[in-house]
């Protein structure tokens, strides 16, 4: 009988991978000629682990048939679309493949996405819900690696509890591109636990430049008033300078427009106009599928906070 056995290894085998991808985008930051240079490698970073996860099911075989074969063809078990060309004297033929080879590494682009949800789940129970009272905030909307959240004053500083503020800013590099450099870091904890602004040497705006690419921090992505959230990808953030919007791919390429996408009816007020964006005490509702619950957020703030790649 053949024996099995498994030996642990210590080795990472994607943290050179994972290391150029992020040196390149700061070669970006830093040179502007560079920007198409560190847009491929976000590509790169990105398709790398998404590449792993396709599903291979959906590969067709395409073959372009003549109106005398096309029947054959169609009358296939495998077969899938056809789509007439030239005057109906050509055709397009989609099957899908007698043999499926499901020869990619799917554990990869799994446990990168799982990593990613507890990381997602560490920033919020870890340190959003530790440091802030649940009556300052409430979250509206959560991807992948970003999260939207109402808060009761203007910026997620203000909303700390007081008497965890000096904690807050000691562990803000954790979370957050750090604001000082390891050297000046006391005395970054010091000035704005005291409340006052802090005025940050070169040496810690280069900290902060750098961190802006390393993996697994937090950056305010959008800052707005208000928000509608539906679902994953499917929400419309506004306020007076900017406005931010995802939509389902279905919608984006039938080139749906915002206005022509019908709001429930229950959100309508009988004039027609749209219902419960805005608060009278500026607050926030949210419309979730399936059910259309109305949830009224306590602030008027709502923030992306995004996880960079």
């Amino acid at each position: 009988m053949p024996s099995f056995g498994c030996c642990s290894s210590t080795m990472t085998l994607w943290t050179g991978f994972a290391d150029t991808v992020s040196e390149n985008r700061r070669r970006g930051d830093l040179d502007p000629t560079k920007a198409i240079l560190a847009e491929t490698f976000k590509l790169l970073g990105n398709s790398a682990y998404g590449k792993s996860l396709e599903n291979l099911e959906n590969r067709r075989d395409v073959v372009y048939s003549t109106s005398e074969n096309v029947g054959k063809l169609v009358n296939d078990r495998l077969f899938r679309t056809c789509i007439p060309l030239d005057h109906n004297d050509l055709f397009e033929v989609d099957s899908a493949k007698n043999k499926v080879r499901w020869n990619l590494p799917l554990q990869i682009g799994f446990f990168v996405y799982q990593y990613a949800k507890l990381r997602m789940l560490q920033f919020h129970y870890d340190f959003v819900d530790r440091f802030v009272s649940r009556d300052n905030y409430q979250l509206c909307e959560m991807d992948t690696d970003s999260l939207y959240m109402a808060l009761s004053a203007n910026s997620l500083e203000e909303a700390v509890k007081p008497h965890l503020l000096e904690k807050f800013y000691r562990e803000y590099p954790q979370w957050f591109p750090a604001r000082s450099c390891d050297t000046h870091h006391e005395e970054f904890v010091s000035v704005c636990s005291r409340g006052e602004a802090w005025n940050p040497r070169p040496c810690c705006k280069k900290r902060s430049t750098f961190d802006k690419r390393t993996p697994g921090l937090f950056k305010i992505e959008f800052f707005g008033d208000g928000m509608v959230a539906l679902c994953s990808k499917t929400y419309f953030a506004f306020g007076e300078k900017s406005k931010r919007m995802a939509c389902e791919s279905a919608l984006r390429s039938a080139g749906t427009l915002l206005s022509r996408v019908r709001a429930p009816p229950s959100a309508l007020r009988p004039d027609g106009g749209p219902k419960s964006l805005r608060s009278p005490c500026c607050g926030l509702a949210i419309y979730k599928n399936p059910t259309l619950q109305r949830t009224v957020c306590p602030g008027r703030i709502s923030a992306e906070t995004q996880l960079q790649q």
